[in-house]
């Protein structure tokens, strides 16, 4: 038994201490502060799987690996009690614990941290090092409350099987529903750095101390527990962790005499799938047992390195970034070569993605096709719209900064950039710029970054237009595009001194940016080109410029 407690952790003579007013009662003394894991190197490769709704209301698997940081990482073991009222479901966790216990070890001995949550039995733990852990940690003011129990949102989360909100229990005779359990099932080590805790908010509190942004959920029961504790999916959702569930460690309470009358294994997987659709993606455990080779170190130690005297200091890398194409960065599919180029630049394994429509009015028949593009890519998709009344509208600036990319796709340049000027937009992209969140952009998305373009935005004809200017210079989009090329606009308003010496994209062209300079051009096509173009006594002259062609990896 690991119940420990002031009295019994004494003797007799210190003990009768403790009534003594004269002097410190050992019992009034603090507890020992208890260690915390060291944090090593080292990235768990996850394999996520997640449903995504098509049009016409069918549902698509799509998989997608992202690298997390082990010491950023907590394996929270739900309710793996050592009995239950229901004997099926004890017998089905008795059969999974040799298997969990295995996942635990390995996670264990790669830095990962492992939080058993065997719910309403803290008092068997009270006292030791492993409860005191998650007891000491320093108190953290969570961004939403915490629930003692997180239910299905109707709003959000629509319902999938009875279990959502009743006991069942698959046994022939259904015993008395009481509580047979303990403690954790004790073919699970709790050891080493490990901590124990039913609470949410001691939880919260020493994932936010240890630097924890990545939770993984495993145990039971699925349906209730695994998604309504107050430290399961719904509620770590809540608190912004990123969370997944281990499909293949869970079980759901479910008896096939209830709708929709299956087995008991589809049932529960009915509810992994409900969760993969709803709320977050699911693992198999096999992706917690090693890391990336290489990437557990030990990293080499660079010695300072002191400058000479009187010798030139390199300057530091420009943070800003843009990616910006004449077209076919969302019509580049099935590789979406330009898509997953940007995604790199971030460095991020699942970069969050903001798509600002303000070029297309905000039209919600495109922003389907971002979010089904963007699904199918390691990185989480948000958008920004600018329409609509302000009140129901959020903060511009936190969600814009929130982002690792800002993506701004084309339409009308005219429009796009007077609604941004009006709500701010423009002053907090350039904030965002200079802080190293990449932008980028095509058509629209392209031209309004330089000084100035030529643009449709108008009716009739091509005209010029004035831009933000924070790139020198014109920006001239779908070059040479049929039906309606720039190129024989640009020549003749250049030849008449109206616009700006510039670089021009071809649509399957970009151009990325380092700070104001340009480093490097792209390509995803043979014949898509990028261009400057200067006037030269009364001539225009095009130069091509050399382009890396992007391909696919195979």
């Amino acid at each position: 038994m690991l119940r420990i407690t002031c009295w019994a952790a004494v003797p007799a003579l210190v003990l009768a201490a403790c009534f003594q007013a004269e002097s410190p009662s050992p019992c009034d003394q603090e507890a020992p502060r208890v260690s915390n894991r060291p944090k090593v190197p080292g990235k768990l490769r996850l394999h996520l799987r997640e449903r995504r709704e098509l049009a016409g209301g069918k549902l698509q698997v799509v998989e997608r690996t992202v690298d997390w940081e082990a010491a950023e990482t907590a394996i929270i073991v739900c309710d793996m009690w050592d009995d239950h009222h229901c004997k099926l479901a004890a017998q089905r966790v008795g059969v999974m614990v040799p298997r969990m216990n295995q996942v635990l070890s390995a996670a264990r001995d790669r830095g990962v941290m492992i939080i058993h949550a065997p719910s309403d039995t803290m008092n068997i733990y009270a006292g030791s090092p492993y409860r005191r852990r998650m007891e000491q940690a320093k108190a953290a003011k969570p961004p939403v409350p915490i629930d003692r129990r997180c239910d299905r949102d109707p709003k959000h989360e629509p319902p999938t099987l009875p279990v959502d909100r009743d006991l069942d229990c698959d046994d022939p005779t259904l015993g008395p529903v009481v509580r047979r359990h303990t403690r954790q099932h004790v073919g699970l080590d709790i050891i080493g750095y490990d901590g124990i805790s039913d609470s949410g908010q001691e939880i919260y509190n020493f994932c936010e101390q240890e630097g924890i942004k990545n939770v993984v959920l495993m145990g039971v029961h699925t349906n209730w527990c695994i998604l309504a504790r107050p430290f399961g999916i719904r509620q770590m959702l809540r608190l912004g962790k990123n969370v997944v569930l281990v499909r293949d460690l869970t079980d759901a309470l479910y008896d096939p005499r209830q709708p929709p009358h299956v087995s008991h294994a589809r049932g529960t997987e009915i509810v992994v799938e409900h969760i993969e659709h709803h709320l977050c993606p699911s693992i198999l455990s096999a992706d917690l047992m090693q890391v990336v080779p290489g990437s557990d170190g030990p990293l080499p130690e660079k010695p300072a390195v002191q400058p000479k005297p009187g010798a030139a200091v390199a300057p530091a890398a420009d943070p800003r970034r843009l990616l910006i194409a004449g077209g076919g960065i969302l019509s580049g599919g099935p590789d979406y070569l330009f898509l997953r180029y940007l995604l790199e630049l971030t460095g991020k394994p699942d970069p969050v993605v903001v798509c600002l429509p303000t070029a297309r009015g905000d039209n919600l028949e495109n922003l389907a096709v971002w979010y089904e593009i963007m699904h199918t890519l390691p990185c989480r998709p948000r958008h920004l719209r600018l329409y609509g009344p302000t009140k129901d509208l959020k903060d511009y600036e936190k969600q814009l900064l929130a982002a690792d990319v800002i993506f701004v796709p084309g339409g009308n340049t005219l429009n796009m950039l007077a609604t941004w000027k009006a709500q701010g937009v423009d002053t907090i992209l350039k904030k965002a710029w200079e802080r190293g969140i990449v932008l980028a952009g095509e058509s629209a998305g392209m031209v309004c970054w330089f000084e100035q373009a030529v643009t449709d935005s108008r009716p009739d004809r091509l005209t010029t237009m004035d831009c933000l200017g924070w790139l020198k210079g014109s920006g001239i989009a779908h070059y040479r595009y049929p039906p309606q090329p720039r190129r024989p606009r640009f020549h003749e308003l250049l030849a008449r001194g109206e616009i700006k010496e510039g670089i021009a994209c071809d649509d399957g062209a970009a151009l990325l940016f380092e700070g104001e300079q340009l480093a490097k051009s792209l390509s995803i096509a043979p014949n898509a080109g990028a261009f400057r173009v200067r006037r030269e006594g009364g001539q225009v002259v095009e130069e091509p410029l050399p382009v890396e062609l992007l391909k696919a990896a195979r």
